[in-house]
Parts: C-alpha cells; structure tokens; sequence
C-alpha cells in the first residue's frame, strides 16, 4: 500500500505536516533552496506536458512511469523542450489523478519518490526543469483529511465545507448524514476550505516536501475556483502560496489554469497576476484557433491590452501560451488533421509572445477528443512505434482509462518512428521552429507590433532593445490564394534559410507563413496600409446517416455551439433542424465566417436523452465543423442513440 510504505519514508525523513503517512503535525524548519534569483528562466522556455501513465512504460507492465519520463529526457531536449510539466503524480482515486489521496507521496502506478528524484536529477543534469500539477482546490473523498473530517475530528472537519441541508447540487450528503461541498457537485471530490489557517500551513509544508525534492514549480489546478465566489480569498491564498513557495525557492515558477475562454477574458486573469507568475492564456489559445482556420481579427491588439492589465498585477508577468491541454480535444482533431491548418496553428504560438506549453503527442499530431470522442481519448498512449506498439509503450484500456483508444493506429504516419528522420514531418517542423525561436528570443517577450501586409494576411514586427535586427512576420490566411511580398530591402527567410534582395519577391503559400529577418530596424516592405476587412462567409454541407434502429421519420436537430445546447429551443430554430433526404439519410447546410469552429452534436426528438451515441449507447464526445474552405461537405455517420431501445448493441 501507498500509504504505508509512505509512512516508513516520512519517518525516516522528517514530517513537515499531517501526511498521509505521518501520524502528526510538524513545525519543523524547512530549509531555505538557493538556485537562481527569480522565475525568469521560464520567460524563454519551451514546457511539455506530460501525462506519466500514457507516456513511456519502463518495465512492461503497461502503464507509463517515471523510469519511462526518464527514458525519453534526451527525446525531449532533442525537440527542444526546457522544463516538463507533470499532471498529477500523487496517488489518486481517479487515473487522470486529479482527485488526490495523498498529497506527500507518489503514484505507485508510476514508482517511487527515488524514481522521481531520479527523473528530477537526471532533468537537471541537462539543464531541463520539472514543474508538477498542484491539485488542492479539491481532494478525493478517499483523502485522509476527508476521511478524519468525515470521523468528528475538530482538527480536520473545517478543512471542508459543510452544510445540515443540501444548499445546490453542488452538495452531496456524507455518511455521517451533513452534505459536504463538492467541486463541480461530484462526490468523490470534496471542496477545501480556504478559510481555514491549518489547512492552508499544511498545504504549503506539503509545497515545501516537493521543492526539496528539487521541484521547479507548481501548476495551480482550477485556480479560480479556490475561494469560490469569494475572489479575494482567491487572490490572497495565491499570493500567500506563492509569496512561500519563492522564500524557499527564489527560482519557483508558479503558473495558474484559470478558466476564462472568452476572446475578452483577459480581464479576469489579470488579477491573478498578483500571486502567480503565469496564467494559461486561454483567450489567446481561442484566437489562435480561429487564426488557424482562416480569421483575420486583430490578435496582436487583443493580446498587446492583456499584457498592459498584466503588468499592473506583476511587472514580471510571465504570459502561458498553448494549443491544448489534457482536458482539451487535440489540436490535430480540433483542426481536422489537415496539415496546413495544423502547421499554421503552430507557426502561429511560436512567433507569437509568450511562453509555449506543448502537449505530449502534439508534436507528431496526435489526435484525441470531439468527433463522438470522450474525455480519456484525449489522453491515449503516446504514439512512437510505426506498428503502435513495442518497447515503452503503454496500454489504455476501458478497466482503467474509462474508454479504449481510438487514435493509436498502426502505420498511419501519426509515430515518432515514422516521423523521427523525415525531414518534412510536422516532429521536424517543431524543432525547427522551436529552435528559430530559441535563436531569436524576441519571439518570447519582444514588442510585437502590427503592420500593414497584403489583402488576407496578418504582419507584425518584432522588435526589441538593445538588438539590431528585426523580423517581419506574415501569416497568409487564405487557404486558396498564394500571396506575394515585394523587399525593398535584403531580408533572410528563417524557415527556409533562403537570403532575399531588394527587388525580389517572397511568396506565402496558402496558409503558409513567413519569418523575415533584417539586419537593420528598416522593414524590407513599402509601407502600407492595415486592413481589417469582415471574413468572408463560407457554407458547410453536413449529410449524416443514422442506424438502422432509428424510428422512422424521426426528427433530427443540431444544437450547437453558436444557436445554443438546450433541446426545449430547437424546434423553432429552423437552421438547427435537418432534412431527411432518405431511409437513413438527413442533411442541413450551415453558413459561418471563414475561420468559425463550431461545435455541434445530433439528436432527435428534443432531448439529450436520445442524443447520438457509443454503438452501445454510451455518451461520446461532441463534433467540431472548420469553415476553412468555401462550399465544403463532411459525411457524418451516428453510430447509435441513448435511448437504450435505439442503439444497436443492446
């Protein structure tokens, strides 16, 4: 068991609070880390998520660990990666691990705390840092602390919330008949209270065991949630952690998931800024997505204001740039797995400012998630065999994951093997422009300034003190047309190496890009005027075909993610009812701005009750539509309905 072999650990060491394993609270002194004298280290880093159970298997077993992480260290500096960011690698009820058992201890899944000192070791032995998700806005209800709580202990009950009558659904009733305040209403994941002084020394001792095992940082899960409505509470134990955390280790890097998407939600992270170094910049992962797929809106304008609001929480703000995450569907899926929208979409996070996250498998174009996809899908096995399986690779199955994979196909070009010596593939366009990137470190925190370019493109300048050069950065975003660029100035293309005089002309392919360096701060292009034309409207013809069990003459609709999910509306949306045009066939056409990615799923008779389904009726994932091209179609086929009398596997 975890907990106690955890116990024969934290004896022998030392007990800095109550963990699982320890039988007692501590005040012993925890001893100050010098390293370096701030977090900017990871202003001009390269960070790689990584999800240890799915990753690389060391000892054949199946499941990822971090002998397996270990491994693959000098694959992840060959692409360029500076520090890694472990999900959850505390024991856990669930295997995404983000409802934790213990705090002080490890997985046993994933091995040993001298495992990960190893992994810790041998990371900065090459100058590479690792920084691990910090799971404490909630724990599992199997969390000593709950169960100490749950027992009538005064020390433990007020590290959660508790109520004698059932307030929302949001509380769950315990055994001891109170209802107890649950993250997002789900049992096994009890709220902490943050009022509460005890627990918040306990949850910083617990910070203090992990950066003496030499942690670089913390990822802050579900930041915004942590004093619930009570923001300031929020702010102030964010400011308090993080004030803690950097007198034990100047160098700790602390970046925040605070969950606002909106394209103006820059404003709600702001705040934030006060107690953390980052924050995920999730307005600017929706933009860049909408870039990808062909919107031309002023990105730089939007992202240049949310640096301003920044600085005035932290002049040293860090921004935290990505293309997805664990709990987002792949970017491949998101964007269809065409390569030109992919490339552009990765073209764009690396010229853009910002600190870059990766996701394991991003790299190879790895797909998971939408397209009648759950949520374990997102987080399949990494690819890195031509024949999807061989030494290191792990095994996904329904027991643990919840689902089976769907993506792990052999010889589908999607493998580190088949994409490792291939000098075109999308592993070698990664290193390539993570290494430009490194070569130029304007791209991470220069002064990006937009510029007048062609009709259907977006440029910008990148500039910054003390540096006598310049880049020019053009993205076309056309997918049709190839645009041209006329130098009135010698300027070297950096992606294809190819050196430019005046007079000469640069083309840009279709959704292609292009990075010119001057040595001078003149820009090589006549100037020009900024166009800010509306995107054009392009149709989506979706045909769809439903099984045989289907009832005849059913009506079909599409609530989504522009009209609306509530089935009650659908009925007088017209342009969300298809058009039966067989036995099994419907179809409806869809009209949007070049750019939109729309999510959407299918379902009859008003009700998520007989919404599309698993061939066995079990939920699955909503679809996603890209307006990329003009007067597209996509065949969409149901497998099965809810309704337990309409699926095919009964």
């Amino acid at each position: 068991m975890t907990i106690s072999r955890w116990a024969g650990v934290c004896a022998a060491l030392f007990c800095l609070t109550l963990l699982p394993g320890c039988g007692s609270d501590s005040n012993d002194p925890v001893q100050t880390v010098q390293t370096e004298k701030d977090a900017s280290w990871a202003k001009h880093s390269v960070f790689y998520e990584v999800f240890v159970r799915s990753f690389n298997d060391s000892n054949g077993d199946g499941v990822g660990d971090l002998a397996g992480v270990t491994a693959k260290l000098d694959y992840l500096q060959n692409l360029g990666v500076d520090a890694l960011w472990l999900m959850p690698i505390h024991p856990a009820s669930s295997y995404h691990g983000y409802d934790v058992i213990d705090h002080g201890a490890i997985n046993p899944d994933y091995g040993t705390l001298d495992d990960f000192k190893k992994l810790v070791d041998s990371a900065h032995q090459r100058k590479m840092k690792i920084v691990i998700d910090w799971v404490v806005n909630h724990t599992s209800n199997e969390h000593v602390w709950f169960k100490k709580a749950l027992a009538g202990d005064a020390d433990y009950v007020d590290y959660y919330l508790w109520s004698d009558t059932k307030l929302d659904d949001n509380w769950q009733q315990a055994a001891n008949g109170r209802w107890y305040y649950c993250w997002y209403g789900n049992a096994n994941m009890p709220k902490l209270n943050y009022k509460n002084a005890k627990l918040r020394e306990n949850i910083k001792s617990l910070a203090a065991f992990w950066i003496k095992q030499g942690v670089d940082g913390f990822r802050l899960d579900v930041a915004q949630d942590i004093g619930g409505s009570d923001m300031a509470l929020t702010y102030s134990w964010w400011a308090e952690f993080n004030s803690y955390v950097k007198s034990l280790k100047p160098s700790a890097y602390v970046v925040g998931e605070v969950n606002h998407d909106g394209l103006n939600d820059n404003t709600y992270h702001a705040p934030f800024y006060q107690g953390m170094d980052s924050t995920f910049n999730f307005p600017d992962y929706n933009f860049m997505l909408g870039m990808s797929t062909g919107l031309t809106r002023d990105l730089l304008g939007t992202l240049n204001a949310a640096h301003d609001e920044y600085a005035v929480y932290n002049s040293n703000y860090i921004d935290a740039t990505t293309l997805g995450n664990h709990d987002r569907s792949r970017i491949a899926s998101r964007l269809k797995s065409d390569p030109r929208l992919v490339r552009h979409a990765i073209t764009l996070m690396m010229t853009l400012p910002g600190t870059p996250f990766l996701y394991y498998g991003e790299e190879i174009g790895m797909r998971g998630g939408h397209d009648q996809q759950g949520d374990p899908n997102k987080r399949e096995p990494m690819d890195w065999y031509a024949s999807a399986s061989g030494a290191g690779m792990t095994k996904m199955t329904r027991a643990v994951y919840g689902g089976e994979p769907k993506n792990l196909i052999a010889n589908d070009g999607i493998s580190v093997e088949e994409q490792q010596n291939a000098p075109d593939s999308l592993l070698n366009y990664y290193r390539k422009l993570i290494t430009l990137r490194k070569a130029h470190p304007m791209l991470f925190d220069g002064r990006f300034q937009r510029i007048g370019t062609p009709d259907d493109t977006y440029g910008y300048r990148v500039s910054a003190a003390g540096t006598a050069y310049t880049l020019l950065v053009v993205h076309n975003q056309d997918i049709q047309t190839v645009k041209k660029l006329t130098l009135t100035g010698a300027a070297t293309e950096l992606l294809s190496g190819k050196a430019y005089k005046a007079g000469e002309t640069v083309s840009i392919p279709e959704f292609g890009s292009v990075i010119l360096k001057v040595d001078s701060q003149t820009l090589p292009i006549a100037p020009m005027p900024i166009l800010n034309k509306a995107n054009p409207t392009y149709k989506l013809t979706l045909t769809v075909h439903v099984p045989p069990q289907t009832p005849e003459n059913a009506p079909l609709y599409l609530p989504n993610s522009d009209d609306g999910w509530d089935p009650t509306v659908l009925e007088k949306c017209a342009k969300c009812t298809l058009t039966k045009i067989g036995p099994q066939t419907y179809t409806i056409t869809l009209e949007r701005e070049r750019g939109t990615i729309l999510e959407y799923k299918y379902i009859r008779d008003l009700g998520w009750n007989s919404s599309e389904s698993e061939l066995n009726g079990d939920w699955n994932g909503n679809r996603e539509a890209v307006f990329a091209l003009p007067d597209a179609k996509t065949d969409d086929t149901v497998l099965g309905w809810r309704d337990t009398n309409y699926h095919p596997v009964q």
